[in-house]
């Protein structure tokens, strides 16, 4: 995985640790036993955020809108290109955030839904790489 990736995967893990609620469901049995898994329904948080991570509370570049950067050409498999015939969005190069396709797609979309952003409040912007660490302001 490349440092973008690594840092944008870190940056998405964080945002929503801080953003789900509730713990880690209690163990039950004997602690002989093998741990079972949760119920798929019991590990999935609700589809919409409320209270300090509701869009509306949350500090976002620009007020009740997702911002995410990403590196500009977005290599496929991490973004998926237009379906054949149709325009990529400007200035996207070989893949296209909005197709909501590809891995870092598939996980930029689905953070968006979890914070209760709706596919019109979500905005990509191309950030090279080697910005999205600089230090200092």
């Amino acid at each position: 995985m490349s440092p973008t990736r690594s840092l944008a995967a870190s940056g998405i893990i964080v945002l929503l640790a801080a953003c789900t609620s509730g713990g880690s469901p209690e163990p039950s049995g004997d602690a002989s036993e093998p741990a079972t898994s949760a119920p798929a329904s019991a590990a999935v948080p609700s589809a919409s955020a409320t209270g300090e991570c509701a869009p509306e509370n949350l500090a976002t570049v620009a007020d009740g809108r997702l911002t995410i950067g990403t590196d500009n050409p977005a290599f496929p498999p991490y973004w998926e290109p237009p379906a054949e015939g149709e325009e990529g969005t400007d200035p996207w190069e070989l893949g296209d955030p909005y197709t909501k396709g590809g891995f870092e797609g598939a996980v930029a979309w689905a953070v968006a839904e979890e914070l209760g952003f709706g596919d019109e409040d979500v905005d990509f912007i191309a950030v090279p790489f080697d910005l999205s660490y600089a230090p200092g302001e």
